[in-house]
């Protein structure tokens, strides 16, 4: 049976407290406009100020006894939520319109499959409002032991084509296929929110307010977006994110799958997955989050106020990074690279190495360095004309070694050991009143060498 549903109603009618009283779909239940809140909806207020809806007469076609077609254009007005009931996969396309078509409305088209004949008298399609003010898409199949494994529903949304074009926004439920939005920079959405279960989330070339991704079991990728706020949480689901603008918050986390952030500009960055790889590379960001498990991160190119990597189990990787404040934490595996730092430097591991170059962004600025392993060595290079403060390397069962360059002037060749034994020497670098740096480095079992070099080591 297909119902269509074309009265227009104003928020608070009696019809709408009906609808209240006695929901017929998961259209009346909350929207899910957020994954970090999902109860949020339009509240009272802003669903009174909505104009009364825009949408043309819904025009259904019975292709054949097991397909149909239903179409209907919606105004620019409010948000638009897809989603089915009893169906065995469903999708959600969002496109350019091609042809002619309106400047002022976007078409929507359900196309409805099943192995199984007698679809008309089987599936309920309704395209009206709910009472959360939005424009309601609703594919609903009686329920049979067949649609398990027999149903399809494919969403498409079509945007005009041409004009600056904004849009309330779209709420989407898909399973077992695929959501897609692309090349529509011509486009603002308010927000963007899917649920997707065993689904491909795809979007390129997206503008948005916000940007809510809730996957399991398949790949999110994201290129060319521009938004306030993205948040993906997913679930053994890849994450690819590659030229990505997030002026306010970017936050990506799933489990046991890769994650890869490559040219992403956000104040703020989380990144979080387990027993998968975390690749970053050219972010950008006041702060930089990032964590994963047995398995290795690797970060280059990427500037921050703060960056904190973290794995376990594996090693951690960097090549021209930039922070202010740079932790680095791991277990059982080496860390290794260049580390350009203004204040704090933490690096801690166990049985392995730690390996790399430090350099100062301010040689000026109070910075404090600390190297910490156990069962493996340290080997670290300083630029001597910026260190000046004290340097404290301590073993044990192994040599501690610290090598000055031999031609230098007499300001920076002014160093001293305090302690100066095999395996601790403390020593300092320059006069003390000008003492802006400690360098902290400790193992067990194994070497530590530190070495000061001639010349310029900066970025």
């Amino acid at each position: 049976m297909i119902r269509s549903s074309v009265k227009k109603h104003k928020p608070g009618s009696e019809n709408d407290a009906n609808a209240v009283q006695e929901p017929s779909s998961t259209a009346d239940l909350p929207p899910a406009y957020s994954v970090i809140d999902p109860n949020a909806s339009i509240s009272n207020a802003v669903a009174a100020a909505i104009p009364e809806p825009v949408f043309s007469e819904l025009k259904v076609d019975i292709r054949k006894p097991t397909e149909l077609v239903a179409t209907r254009e919606f105004g620019l007005d409010r948000p638009i939520y897809f989603h089915t009931n009893n169906v065995s996969s469903s999708s959600l396309i969002v496109e350019r319109q091609v042809g002619p078509s309106s400047h002022n409305a976007v078409t929507v088209i359900a196309e409805v499959s099943s192995a199984t004949s007698d679809i008309k008298n089987r599936c309920l399609v309704t395209m009206d409002v709910n009472n959360k003010g939005e424009y309601d898409v609703f594919v609903d199949f009686k329920w049979t032991i067949l649609n398990a494994f027999s149903t399809q529903c494919k969403f498409i949304m079509r945007v005009p084509a041409v004009g600056n074009i904004v849009h309330p926004g779209i709420r989407a439920e898909i399973s077992n296929d695929h959501f897609g939005v692309g090349h529509l920079h011509h486009t603002c959405f308010e927000f963007i929110t899917v649920q997707a279960s065993s689904s491909y989330v795809s979007l390129t070339g997206v503008n948005a307010q916000r940007i809510n991704i809730d996957s399991s079991y398949k790949q999110v990728k994201l290129v060319g977006i521009e938004c306030h706020e993205l948040c993906v949480a997913a679930s053994n689901a890849s994450i690819e994110a590659i030229s990505v603008q997030a002026a306010a918050l970017s936050d990506l986390k799933t489990t046991n799958e890769k994650i890869t952030l490559t040219d992403l500009r956000s104040p703020t960055v989380y990144a979080k997955t387990s027993n998968s790889k975390l690749v970053l590379e050219n972010v950008t960001a006041d702060k930089v989050d990032a964590m994963t498990s047995n398995n290795k991160l690797k970060c280059t190119s990427t500037t921050a106020g703060h960056i904190s990597l973290k794995t376990s189990n594996s090693a951690i990787e960097t090549e021209a990074i930039a922070a202010d404040a740079l932790e680095l934490i791991t277990s059982n595996s080496a860390i290794k690279g260049d580390w350009f730092i203004k204040n704090k430097l933490n690096i801690t591991t166990t049985n392995s190495k730690i390996i790399g170059t430090i350099k100062f962004k301010d040689p000026l600025a109070h910075a404090l360095i600390n190297l910490t392993t156990s069962n493996s060595r340290i080997d670290v290079i300083l630029p001597a004309s910026a260190f000046c403060g004290v340097f404290d390397a301590k073993t044990s069962n192994s040599n501690v070694n610290v090598e000055w360059p031999s031609q230098l002037d007499s300001k920076e060749s002014s160093y001293s050991y305090i302690v100066d034994t095999k395996s601790y020497k403390r020593g300092s670098v320059g006069s003390r009143k000008e003492f802006k740096h400690d360098l902290v480095a400790k193992t067990s079992n194994s070497d530590i060498n530190v070495k000061f070099v001639a010349g310029s080591i900066g970025i």
